[in-house]
């Protein structure tokens, strides 16, 4: 998608207007924030449980949907506010085996967050890749079956047309049996396949799903947002948790982003601020 001339500046003089046009464009910009927006509930990844999917906690961050007037060597003129959502940034993978786990034994050591985190901060602005079709698409390719839309979108993190992204690499990509963990990097310090995506509880195949990750940002909807650990963890404990399913919510945060940006053929960027607290690392293993 190319990003057309603007052509708003009609209080200017005719030559004025005529420069702003060719000097300056617009872009869509989803700016993952490092703000801090509660708790939620993530899918702990890694292990299965027959009767209940295996769950932490975890923070939500502020990501703002911004229609963004830039000169052509990127310097911004000035940034219009179009919405926010909230996602999660943290994806937490046990290392630990089935019978730690069924027991629900947590430390440091068999925790890895696979979250994706740029190798410079420096290197923080991506263009999206519009999915249309998440991820319900990703099953298709699997199952080699055909499924109608069912309006679910992501988009995928790109630089210069590629998902390989630099990244900080992982603390490790192996279980403490020595089994590589799901889905690894081909190389430590390249993240692929990095994308915003539904998250919280969503529905799929006539399915609840619980939403989580291997390194990607995950959208939860603020009913699903707590304001403390403890009132999380409850959610889960008394199964409010799933009372909301994400789907609307997200569909209609996707509807937006599109329909500011396909109209005018605007790019859509993602730019990805670094995290301004610390990161909570999960005290326990909750049953959703």
């Amino acid at each position: 998608m190319n990003n057309k001339v603007i052509t708003e500046a009609k209080t200017t003089t005719s030559q004025n207007y005529l420069i702003e046009q060719k000097i300056s464009r617009k872009i869509v910009v989803l700016e993952i924030t490092g703000e801090e927006t509660g708790y939620t509930i993530q899918s702990l990844k890694g292990i299965d449980y027959t009767f209940s999917d295996p769950a932490v906690i975890v923070k939500t961050y502020k990501v703002n949907i911004l229609l963004r007037k830039i000169r052509n060597d990127g310097t911004i003129i000035s940034d219009e506010n179009k919405g926010y959502f909230n996602v999660t940034r943290d994806s937490w993978y046990y290392l630990g085996t089935q019978k730690q786990a069924n027991k629900k034994i947590i430390h440091n050591d068999i925790l890895l967050n696979r979250e994706f985190i740029p190798d410079t901060y420096e290197r923080n602005q991506y263009t999206a890749y519009w999915i249309p079709n998440f991820p319900r698409a990703q099953i298709q390719r699997v199952s080699r079956k055909f499924f109608d839309s069912d309006g679910l979108n992501a988009f995928k993190l790109t630089r210069f047309g590629s998902s390989e992204l630099p990244a900080k690499p992982l603390r490790t990509d192996k279980t403490i049996d020595g089994k590589l963990i799901d889905e690894p990097r081909k190389i430590s310090n390249i993240a692929t396949e990095v994308l915003i995506h539904i998250g919280g509880t969503y529905s799929l195949l006539g399915y609840e799903w619980l939403g989580g990750s291997y390194g990607c940002f995950c959208f939860i909807p603020e009913l699903n947002i707590y304001s403390t650990i403890e009132k999380a963890k409850l959610a889960c404990i008394h199964d409010d948790y799933d009372d909301h399913i994400s789907n609307s919510d997200w569909k209609k945060i996707c509807d937006n982003i599109l329909k500011i940006s396909f109209p005018n053929k605007l790019k859509i960027e993602i730019h990805l601020k670094e995290k301004k607290g610390e990161t909570y690392v999960p005290e326990e293993i909750l049953e959703e």
